[in-house]
């Protein structure tokens, strides 16, 4: 028989109390632990009201709780429950004797006082009980479909799987230290099938309480057992083998032998004797909570009594980092990208490889893409690096956009991933990985490619641009009637020699006045209209300047005519010398190709040929290290192909596979991804070192589960916004005494990073939303308007806000009729969109909507947490739907400051919760902007949105400012005029309408040609050459026409440098569209 559990003979790692209680950080490390009294359920159970937290005999009765002690699969129906068939007998019963038979049948005791009212007045008291029975049923389904999608909720929030069966109940206490939970843990999950609810393992395996060890040893002079091997294994099992070696530290080591079924007796604290000593009591339980994270608490203790904490970021407070990723981004570079990237997220992209840097993603900006972009550089340039959120669903979103070369990152996942789907979405990228590895070739270099975010001849084409200058029209329409007149290139010689005759005139006049009469009148005459006078002298009739003049016309007359006649002399001295002419020359060949340029440039700045590569040399890398680890000795081998094993039958829970192989994975693979608890199990913080360690959603990781990640890696990426929400702790209340950090408002990871000045690069374009309305509040109000949101060319709705105001009445925190509006709005929409959020601003209002749902809607019940999610305010960051369904709750009659939207994180959860909709948001309320006293910023933003979420949608759409740089529009006036004056002369011109500065969210379109309907058909943008001739504003411009290219919009470029040629095609073009 194998070995479950063993006692380790090596001494424990005492902590320095005193240090600790005396650091700073004390409050940091307490709450690694939950430490505090009112910790989880994993240091101290407590029955819950919500029966989740219950003692398992009531629940499902003692036959069934002996088989799951002795299984290690089981589907167990709750006691309670009973199912429609049988509920649907007990309706058309009518007489004592078949009710004693029903219950009798359905396992329910019928007391003696109810045999007594029932053989008294059986017309009164049987339908009474029918009635009792049908509504206790009714109540307890509801409770437990409740807390069966709580469970779900908390998963793929938190990627922790939170709902076990406890056993062997451990009791401790030592001054104001008390421990109280059980010690051996099984994973297991609610089903809801035809009404019944069933206890079901989520896997075949135990676990031990790592809190509870953790916090036994360090506060006694006993040792735990630890976990040899838990697979397979049945809680009998472990009971038996941890009875054999409980004298070592337990008190009373002879319990009774019925300890583990007896029922739970919940203790108090007054029940506790201050002993230091361990104490074994009855029962087995239900428990939710999180029995993890000891490892990160002990990094963090060595980290503090080493005094390395404050050490760990160096940044150089006096150089400028922004500029340097700047300036990177406009080089040559061989950046590669798994999705297409805007400058802002360029930028983000080289600053953040080069340094440990902060990335502010607003919300929908394509903070993910980002991400996924520099996990895909990493990989090239071959360095190791941790990928961490606290959410789930953040870590998932990434992944889905590395598409095939996530297979490249190793992705941890939880005990609970148990059903074959599940198992799969572990094991396909592993599998895919090792099939790469078997099929890899030789090393490919990269560092030849060049990526770059400009095209070489977009530079070339904003050099010729600046060197032009300031273009007047009569230099413009002189050179395209040369253009005309002759072949330029051809001609380049003479026209060489001729500008050098010309430029030996002071001034173009000078000339000029004197060709003017060249050719028809004599020198004399010429001289006389000049009123030039004559010398009195018989050698020069004239000065010396006038004979100079005329000299120099005659030869440069004589030169035109033998080699230049085909050109208008005047268009040549339009010009004025040949290094402006050369220049336009110059110019129009850049142009053109900028314009061939353009025609076939795509949003998409992809590198699929790069990614092939750094796929191929990952694999080959990954292989060669499999190859050495494998001739180390003949057990490494043996190890090997017991991985491949396990590999291919794709049955073992992915925790025991990390656990088993972790030096074959560490051999594999570069890139870890998972949550801080999963991931702090399996970096050994003593050994492994990586180059990188990102963050995603950091403002909702706290600070001490970040911080012994941090210590182990050489730059740190945090990703995150400070204007969404803190972090969020679902299983304690969490240590909030005063220390530093209190005193500084660090909580968040990101609050740490901002505190130690890493440089930050802001995303500034909202990908999410179709839809400007729906993102122009949050640019407003939380952004400075820097966030851009634009309308999708093709967007769905015309009304993106729908506002529907209901007579709520609020009452015990929830909204019922509210709750049944949305509902109803739900049901309507589910064949409409993909996806849906159903929304609530607070956690009642959800719980109510999550009932009522359960009760009235199995429409929405069979799809809830897929196509439809239900959240509340406090935790729907990082979700994103089609449509998201609001229910505010709140009416005049609600006392908002004590509400969680009048709160200090009120504002933060407000614009979160305000930017989930790509498509619509629709916003059921009971309360109106006039009805709200502002008392504090939150409220008063509040107030604010509700004004704004009832205004037009063209007032919307002008709500932030849209920048418009006067000095380009003065540039191109006479630009705009003559393309306004051909416009209105062309056939089609009584169909169309001219709209200038057409706003389409956070940028205008130069002009818009729209149908007689309003309807938008093409917008054109106005390239005028004496316009955007430094790099910011070519950038600008580049990133404005970039993003209305991802939203789809037909925008066509017009340069005056060739507006009269291009003419032809415009008119084609714009035909064509009116046509469609």
């Amino acid at each position: 028989m194998k070995q479950i559990l063993a006692l380790d003979a090596g001494k424990i790692k005492k902590i320095d109390v005193k240090k600790i209680q005396s650091s700073k950080y004390k409050r940091l490390v307490n709450n690694l632990l939950d430490i505090k009294s009112k910790g989880d359920n994993a240091t101290f159970y407590k029955i819950s009201n919500n029966s989740i937290n219950c003692d398992l005999k009531k629940l499902i009765g003692i036959k069934n709780l002996r088989d799951i002690l002795a299984t290690s699969e089981f589907k167990i129906k709750l006691k309670n429950t009973i199912e429609k068939s049988s509920l649907d007998k007990l309706n058309l019963i009518n007489n004592i004797k078949n009710f004693k038979i029903w219950m009798q049948e359905s396992d329910f005791q019928i007391t003696p006082k109810m045999e007594e009212n029932l053989t008294l007045d059986s017309q009164k008291w049987l339908p009474y009980y029918k009635k009792r029975i049908i509504e206790n049923n009714y109540n307890f389904v509801k409770t437990w479909k409740a807390n069966a999608k709580k469970i779900e909720e908390i998963y793929s929030e938190t990627n922790l799987w939170p709902l076990y069966i406890g056993t062997y109940f451990l009791k401790f206490r030592k001054d104001d230290i008390y421990l109280y939970a059980p010690f051996i843990l099984k994973a297991v999950k609610i089903k809801i099938e035809n009404d019944s609810i069933f206890l079901q393992n989520a896997d075949t395996n135990i676990i031990l309480n790592e809190k509870l060890k953790y916090l036994l040893e360090q506060h006694s002079e006993f040792k735990l057992p630890f976990l040899v091997d838990g697979e397979d294994v049945t809680l009998n099992n472990a009971l038996s083998e941890i009875q054999d070696l409980q004298k070592s530290f337990l008190r009373n080591d002879k319990a009774d032998s019925n300890i583990f079924t007896n029922p739970f007796n919940e203790l108090n604290k007054q029940n506790f004797e201050n002993n230091a000593t361990i104490e074994l009591v009855e029962g087995t339980v239900l428990l939710q909570g999180n029995p993890s994270g000891t490892k990160l608490r002990d990094v963090m203790l060595n980290l503090i009594t080493q005094d390395k904490i404050d050490k760990l970021i160096k940044v150089d407070d006096l150089f400028n980092y922004n500029k340097e990723a700047y300036e990177k981004s406009l080089e040559s570079n061989n950046i590669a990208r798994i999705t297409s990237s805007d400058f802002s997220q360029e930028k983000a992209i080289i600053g953040s490889l080069c340094n440990s840097a902060i990335i502010i993603g607003p919300p929908g900006t394509g903070k993910s893409q980002t991400i996924a972009n520099i996990l895909i550089n990493i990989a090239k340039n071959n360095k190791k690096a941790l990928f961490i959120s606290q959410k789930k669903v953040a870590l998932d979103v990434v992944l889905k956009r590395l598409g095939k070369y996530q297979n490249m990152l190793f992705q941890f996942s939880e005990s609970a991933k148990t059903s074959k789907m599940e198992k799969e979405y572990f094991y396909k990228p592993i599998i895919d990985y090792f099939n790469k590895i078997n099929n890899s070739f030789k090393i490919q270099g990269t560092s030849e490619i060049d990526l770059g975010f400009f095209d070489k001849i977009e530079m070339n084409y904003l050099n010729s641009k600046s060197e032009i200058g300031e273009i007047f029209n009569k230099d413009l329409n002189a050179y395209q009637n040369l253009k005309k007149q002759g072949n330029l290139n051809e001609d380049l010689h003479n026209l060489v020699k001729f500008y050098k005759l010309f430029n030996k005139f002071k001034s173009k006049n000078d000339f000029l006045k004197i060709y003017k009469y060249y050719k028809k009148l004599s020198k004399r005459k010429i001289a006389k209209k000049l009123r030039i006078s004559e010398n009195k002298t018989i050698f020069n009739a004239y000065s010396g300047e006038f004979n100079f003049n005329f000299s120099l016309t005659k030869k440069l007359v004589s030169f035109y005519e033998r080699h230049l006649a085909k050109y208008d002399i005047y268009d040549l001295i339009q010009l004025s010398n040949f290094i402006r002419l050369n220049s336009f020359i110059q110019f129009d060949n850049q142009e053109q190709e900028y314009s061939k340029f353009l025609d076939f440039k795509s949003p998409d700045n992809t590198t699929p040929e790069l990614l092939e590569i750094i796929y191929n040399n990952n694999a080959l890398n990954s292989k060669k290290k499999l190859d050495n680890y494998r001739t180390l000795s003949d057990k490494k081998h043996q190890k090997l192909n017991k991985f491949f094993g396990r590999l291919e039958r794709k049955i073992t829970p992915p925790y025991i596979i990390t656990s088993l192989f972790d030096d074959i994975i560490k051999q594999v693979y570069n890139i870890f991804v998972g949550t801080p608890e999963i991931l702090g199990n399996f970096i050994d913080f003593e050994n492994d070192k990586f180059d990188y360690v990102i963050f995603d959603e950091a403002s909702q990781i706290f600070i001490e589960k970040a911080i012994p990640f941090i210590s182990i890696s050489k730059k740190v990426i945090v990703a995150g916004d400070s204007q969404q929400m803190q972090p969020t702790n679902w299983f304690a209340t969490r240590d909030e005494t005063d220390d530093e950090y209190t005193e500084e408002e660090i909580t968040s990871l990101l609050d740490w990073a901002i505190h130690n000045h890493l440089p930050k690069y802001i995303l500034e374009m909202n990908y999410r939303s179709n839809s400007s309305e729906l993102v122009l509040f949050s640019s407003k109000e939380f952004y400075n308007s820097k966030l851009k949101g634009l309308d999708s060319f093709n967007k769905k709705n015309k009304t993106s806000i729908e506002v529907i105001d209901v007579k709520g009445v609020w009452e015990e925190n929830r909204n019922e009729v509210e709750c049944a509006k949305l509902i109803e709005i739900c049901e309507k929409n589910l064949s409409r969109y993909n996806s849906i959020i159903l929304l609530a601003f607070n956690r009642k209002q959800q719980d109510y909507i999550c009932e009522q749902i359960a009760l009235t809607s199995p429409k929405i019940f069979t799809v809830l947490e897929d196509k439809v999610i239900l959240r509340n305010i406090e935790n729907i960051q990082g979700d994103e739907a089609d449509l998201v369904i609001a229910s505010i709750g709140y009416t005049a009659d609600t006392s908002l400051h004590a509400t969680y939207i009048g709160s200090r994180k009120g504002r933060n959860a407000l614009n979160v919760a305000i930017t989930r909709a790509k498509d619509k948001m629709i916003i059921i309320k009971s309360i109106k902007n006039t009805e709200i006293d502002p008392k504090n910023d939150n409220l008063l933003t509040f107030k604010k949105w509700l004004n704004y979420i009832q205004l037009s949608s063209e007032k919307q759409k002008s709500y932030t400012e849209v920048l418009i740089n006067e000095s380009s529009k003065m540039k191109k006036s006479q630009f705009i005029f003559e393309i306004n004056m051909w416009l209105n002369e062309q056939p089609f011109a009584n169909d169309i309408k001219i709209k200038l500065d057409y706003c389409i969210g956070s940028y205008n379109i130069d002009m818009a040609i729209l149908d007689k309907k309003n309807n938008f058909i093409v917008g054109l943008n106005l390239d005028s050459v004496a316009d955007e001739i430094n790099i910011d504003e070519f950038i600008e411009n580049r990133i404005k026409t970039d993003f209305m290219a991802v939203k789809g919009y037909p925008i066509y470029r017009v340069s005056n440098f060739r507006f009269n040629e291009n003419k032809p095609s415009m008119y084609k073009f714009i035909t064509a569209l009116l046509n469609k």
